[in-house]
């Protein structure tokens, strides 16, 4: 853990949500995200910035290092914030706006995980509580903490903003002239160049060790015009609270649950977006659903979030975990630019599983798009109705409380239809071997093998009520279990 001055920019994207659900090309709506966001990208590097995290919505930009003390931080931050917006506001072509919020002070950087060399990068301290002004500043303003206006109160022209004070507008920057070394130079947009990647092969296989393995595949296969599509994804907020992040003791706390989580998401497979601390506390977003997809995502990500609650609470650690779970369309892409990107997940889904995360209190709580595809597989309470911030119209809301014991299938019941098309040829060969096998009283097996979807439950239920006077016995599978190995 490596603690250092530093000042953070939270650059909040206004609209971003709304865009993405209005569009149905995910390639047009990708080009005009990253114009927007390519903009962020460079003029951060330009100043002497890095991009922590495209955090949804948002992008977390640092400026630390060099040995600059917190004064030089400060004007540097609030010097980008403003060229930043006055670049907006001129190049922007996009219905989509931004307001940003700065913080200074104490900065932790950590790496954790570990667990098959997957690592996550996270930075944590209170200056991370002070970049929440953002909220109290308009589409097309920065706002300041009161601890970032301390060191810049004599050079800038701003208002104050908040229920109790304490935040400030600011509008312009007058820079010291013993800072001037530190703040950017006046540019235009043309002259904003890029910068090229200079990784050496150990490097770039280091770094590949914090990237999802999924995209990590896309990526050396050359083809990142496919990281950008519509999927259905389950998403799944985890608040852990209790958690606080100040010295090594935490760390090791944190670590412990990290993996905790990723050998979860190993066993069921599922991906890890991303791990974010800030005022909230330390969030974790995890994704089902991306490459690879299954038809039960759903059901994973909840025996998921249940186990990861469980290992929790029986460590000892006393933090307590709060998880929001829900299913819908989502867009999912690389957002940035080639200096810098990230793959992200933006929808609706995503902002509700955040909603009910802050809801649950200890609990996992899940949409009913999530409860639907898990009923007779998981066991859940009677349902609540609650209003989200973001939705008009309470939601119902269902809490898991573990697996739901297994039931053999009905006799005289379909599993999807009542007719079977195209498969009387494949239907008649086994129905002949059965008889054949009954008919010589050794027994045997017959494997029926095929793609999903393709009609094996129908053909098997229709055999079943074939067989008069046959022992039938039901072994009923789970496909999440297919990666463990059985003995």
């Amino acid at each position: 853990m490596e603690v250092m001055p530093g000042a953070i920019v939270f650059c909040d994207i206004s609209g971003f949500t709304k865009f993405i659900e209005a569009s149905n090309n995910a390639e047009e709506s990708t080009t005009t995200i990253n114009t927007l966001l390519s903009m962020v990208v460079r003029l951060t590097y330009h100043c002497g910035g890095d991009v922590l995290k495209f955090a949804g919505d948002a992008v977390l930009v640092l400026f630390s290092g060099g040995g600059e003390l917190e004064d030089a931080l400060a004007y540097r931050a609030v010097a980008f914030s403003l060229k930043l917006l006055e670049f907006v506001a001129q190049y922007n072509q996009t219905e989509l706006q931004m307001h940003l919020g700065v913080g200074v002070g104490n900065v932790s950087s950590l790496h954790v995980g570990g667990l098959a060399n997957r690592w996550e990068h996270v930075v944590a301290g209170p200056v991370l509580a002070q970049i929440r002004c953002v909220d109290l500043a308009n589409s097309g303003e920065v706002c300041v903490s009161y601890e970032a206006w301390e060191h810049i109160r004599d050079d800038v022209l701003c208002r104050e903003v908040g229920p109790g004070g304490g935040y400030f507008v600011v509008s312009r920057l007058h820079v010291a002239e013993h800072l001037s070394s530190h703040v950017i130079k006046d540019i235009t947009f043309e002259e904003l160049g890029g910068r090229t990647s200079t990784m050496t092969r150990d490097q770039a296989t280091l770094a590949a060790n914090y990237v999802p393995k999924q995209i990590v595949s896309l990526l050396n296969s050359g083809h990142t015009e496919f990281i950008c599509e519509f999927r259905r994804v389950t998403v799944l907020f985890i608040n852990l609270a209790n958690l606080e992040i100040n010295h090594e003791g935490s760390l090791d706390r944190l670590n412990d649950v990290v993996n905790i989580i990723f050998t979860q998401l190993q066993h069921f497979e599922g991906t890890l977006r991303q791990l974010i601390i800030d005022d909230k506390g330390t969030v974790a977003i995890l994704c089902f659903g991306l490459r690879p997809a299954h038809p039960d995502d759903p059901v994973r990500a909840v025996h998921t979030a249940l186990n990861i609650q469980r290992e929790i609470r029986s460590s000892g650690s006393g933090i307590v975990p709060s998880i929001g779970v829900t299913t819908g369309r989502t867009y999912c892409a690389l957002v940035g630019n080639t200096t810098r990107a990230e793959y992200a997940c933006v929808g609706s889904s995503v902002n509700m599983s955040a909603r009910l995360m802050g809801k649950a209190k200890g609990r996992v709580l899940c949409d009913e798009h999530t409860y639907k595809p898990c009923i007779g597989r998981i066991a859940f309470q009677e349902p609540e109705h609650m209003m989200l911030k973001g939705f008009t119209t309470a939601q119902r809301v269902h809490c898991p409380i573990g697996a739901a014991t297994t039931t053999a299938p009905r006799h005289g019941a379909a599993p999807h239809s009542s007719r079977m098309w195209g498969r009387e040829q494949e239907f008649e060969k086994v129905r002949m071997w059965i008889a054949a096998t009954a008919r010589t009283g050794y027994g045997g097996m017959a494997v029926i093998e095929a793609d999903s979807g393709m009609g094996k439950s129908l053909m098997l239920h229709r055999l079943v009520k074939e067989q008069r006077g046959a022992r039938v016995v039901y072994v009923v599978p789970s496909a999440i279990q297919s990666i463990s190995p059985y003995v």
